[in-house]
């Protein structure tokens, strides 16, 4: 007797669940590994940029310091990407400070501030930089999604010492409805070819004695 096919097709959809379940229990027991990346800046009028936050040479290693040799293969699935960022300013002064986090869309390509503000020249332009607009399409060919965008201002008084304000931001990355994103490395590469997230800063600062920035971004992924 023929087996009819809706049975057939039922029995299916469960093998296909229980394999997806099955995948999903292997992928949680994978140990996630952090990568740091830390610096120290001085955030002037005419603004910065760093990157990348993502650096990685092969190996076995659980990760933490940058370019640790914590991937096995040329692919790891990254998770998120923590920013924990201390901003100082001088004493007796105050000072406004835009801070974008921002991730370039077409692959590794690295973005400059004029990519994603209109208006991004505070000596031309002033303090249009503060409330400037995105960029359009059709005033650039570089495309960029948006993270975090923030303005803060420090108030550094004279007899209290230095002011300062802090940023915390978590990116949770996903990918077709599942947590994290493939990001792929060539072979002997540090930095991924597929993936850049980037800091930019600028404040109304324009004399010595700028307003400064202490910053950890830290990168969780699985080697896998």
């Amino acid at each position: 007797m023929p087996m009819r096919k809706g049975k057939k097709m039922s029995k299916d959809k469960k093998q296909d669940k229980r394999l997806k379940s099955l995948e999903k229990f292997v992928y949680k027991t994978v140990e996630n590994k952090q990568v740091n990346y830390r610096q120290d800046l001085s955030i002037s009028s005419s603004g910065t940029y760093t990157y990348p936050f993502l650096s990685l040479a092969q190996g076995v290693e659980d990760g933490d310091n940058y370019s640790s040799n914590a991937r096995i293969g040329n692919s790891i699935t990254l998770m998120s990407q923590r920013l924990d960022m201390n901003l100082i300013g001088e004493t007796g002064t105050f000072n406004q400070i835009r801070v974008i986090l921002a991730e370039s869309v077409d692959g590794a390509t690295a973005l400059s501030l004029s990519d994603i503000l209109e208006y991004s020249n505070y000596s031309l332009q002033g303090d249009m930089v503060f409330v400037s607009p995105y960029t359009t399409k059709t005033s650039t060919n570089k495309r960029y999604k948006i993270h975090m965008d923030r303005l803060v201002e420090i108030h550094g008084t004279g007899d209290a010492g230095k002011a300062t304000a802090q940023i915390h931001k978590v990116i949770k990355y996903r990918e077709g409805g599942s947590p994290g994103k493939v990001v792929l490395f060539d072979d002997g590469a540090l930095q991924p070819t597929n993936h850049k997230l980037q800091l930019f800063t600028i404040s109304d600062s324009t004399a010595v004695g700028h307003p400064s920035a202490s910053y950890n971004i830290r990168s969780t992924f699985k080697d896998a």
